[in-house]
């Protein structure tokens, strides 16, 4: 079952990259910056078929392909369209796309996210594709009041994928595309080779689920600073590149 699902990941993410092509690597141009990332700790960034770099306490750009990995830190994202993540400890994602449409592979651990309306927006794990759904979609009729951001959090513990509503809605499914489940703000499951859990409350303050529905370290991800760091200074050391708040981004090639 563990080959099966490694497989069907690896499908998943190739047919992805291909979707948004790899042209931006192509030797005759450089390539389209997305946004910048800052980091703490040991963070590192690798720019497509580039070197491992660290990313602690200065912001590099981010571009199509780029990879990143928080070792004992953590990474912030702010993209030119006002997209946000953030790479929690231990944990290693690539981003692929183009501004106002992305898709993160998250290889493990844990990725924090405010993305604006409209924007198409999508993480893939080894158990599950995490979607959000776009203003065009006929699910955004579920909402009563859809808020100007989608908020959220996908954890996967190295099992299965825990995916966590803050605000708005997401879509999750499995690897087959298969299984299609509807989570509102404030709604969590857990979804691994077996199959999906049922959607529970998750508690934001202390706390928390256990069982079925993912591990204590899971919880702890969440009543911690991950989601802190989508609304305070996670972002800010990132957000001054685009503000005039701080220092230009280490990298030249931002316009």
């Amino acid at each position: 079952m563990r080959k099966g699902m490694k497989k069907a990941f690896s499908i998943v993410c190739t047919i992805t990259i291909l979707a948004f092509g790899t042209a931006s690597f192509a030797l005759d141009r450089p390539a389209a910056v997305l946004g910048d990332v800052v980091g703490n700790g040991k963070a590192e960034l690798k720019g497509g078929v580039g070197n491992w770099m660290s990313v602690e306490g200065r912001s590099f750009p981010v571009v199509d392909g780029a990879s990143l990995r928080s070792g004992e830190g953590s990474a912030s994202m702010v993209m030119r369209d006002r997209v946000k993540m953030q790479l929690g400890r231990d944990s290693e994602a690539t981003v692929h796309g183009s501004v106002g449409a992305y898709s993160i592979m998250l290889a493990k651990g844990s990725l924090g996210f405010s993305v604006p309306r409209g924007i198409s927006f999508t993480v893939t794990t080894p158990t599950s594709v995490v979607q959000v759904p776009t203003s065009a979609g006929p699910i955004q009729k579920v909402s009563h009041a859809a808020p100007d951001s989608v908020r959220g959090m996908v954890i996967f513990d190295g099992k299965g994928t825990k995916v966590v509503s803050v605000s708005g809605d997401l879509m999750v499914k499995d690897l087959s595309g298969t299984g299609h489940q509807l989570l509102a703000a404030g709604d969590s499951l857990y979804l691994d080779s077996r199959g999906a859990s049922a959607v529970v409350p998750v508690q934001l303050n202390g706390g928390g689920e256990n069982g079925d529905n993912g591990s204590n370290d899971t919880n702890a991800l969440l009543t911690g600073g991950i989601m802190a760091g989508l609304t305070i200074g996670g972002f800010l050391a990132v957000d001054s590149g685009f503000n005039g708040g701080g220092g230009q981004p280490a990298s030249p090639s931002v316009p």
